[in-house]
């Protein structure tokens, strides 16, 4: 099963990540690989599993 994640940055603050379907599971990271292996953690956690795509998404979409 996958989860959609929302992603936000503010100057000057770390990337924040919020998984809307798993109440409580959010997490902050100076990167946002960081910070979405973080909130996938939390995920496995609380819930038993976490759905990877962002991470996939960021490894085939990061900019050179």
């Amino acid at each position: 099963m996958k989860y959609p994640v929302f992603i936000e940055k503010e100057s000057g603050s770390d990337f924040g990540v919020t998984v809307p379907d798993l109440p409580g599971c959010y997490s902050a990271g100076s990167t946002i690989e960081e910070a979405l292996e973080n909130a996938q953690k939390k995920g496995h956690t609380r819930s038993g599993f976490l759905a990877s795509a962002a991470l996939e998404y960021m490894s085939n979409h990061r900019k050179s």
